[in-house]
């Protein structure tokens, strides 16, 4: 089963990007856009798993995120990975809860190398995914457009991390959550 470690972003976080995403394709370039309702924060892609270990890589990961709490987060920014001059990922950075994700997808690269899944090689760095570049042709239009955008949504509480399978079909995408594991609500002072 093609599977990821992701969290969600919120409804409204996610009708942000979608008009993002709207005035980015009056470019023309040829990218592939991540549809509005797949969009996420993925801490670990896994490829292919086993549905016959998923109870174990559950109960570890339930184990092993025990006490992490929620946290606020927010998106800011738009950039490209490598880098803006030859981009292949489209991205919106994480603004807010950028240390809490990426200690988030270091306990879980750390637990799923018990189960086979190599580490990270260039480490975590946290962005959304919302296009794929396909070719180059007017590439230097969108990323002209980077410079006009001025992007941040509002906090939102990340209070869990989903377990999805990943289906490919020909139109996109459909992800299923398999396992949501939540996470302790902080503790107030006073």
């Amino acid at each position: 089963m093609r599977s990821f470690i992701a969290v969600k972003i919120s409804s409204n976080q996610r009708e942000m990007i979608a008009d993002l995403i709207k005035d980015l394709k009056k470019s023309d370039t040829d990218v592939k856009w991540v549809r509005p309702e797949n969009l996420h924060v993925t801490l670990k892609f896994l490829g292919e798993v086993d549905e016959e270990a998923l109870p174990e890589i559950f109960d570890s990961l339930e184990k092993s995120l025990t006490n992490d709490t929620s946290f606020q987060f927010n998106l800011k920014a738009i950039g490209a990975f490598p880098n803006i001059r030859r981009p292949r990922v489209i991205w919106v950075g994480i603004n807010k809860g950028a240390d809490s994700l990426k200690a988030l997808a270091n306990k879980i690269d750390e637990t799923m190398l018990g189960f086979g899944f190599a580490r990270e090689k260039s480490g975590f760095s946290p962005h959304l995914t919302i296009g794929r570049v396909k070719s180059t042709r007017l590439i230097e239009r969108l990323t002209n457009m980077f410079k006009d955008v001025d992007f941040e949504t509002d906090d939102f509480m990340i209070d869990e991390v989903v377990f999805f399978q990943s289906i490919l079909k020909r139109e996109g995408p459909t992800y299923i959550p398999q396992k949501v594991i939540k996470l302790k609500t902080p503790e107030k002072d006073g």
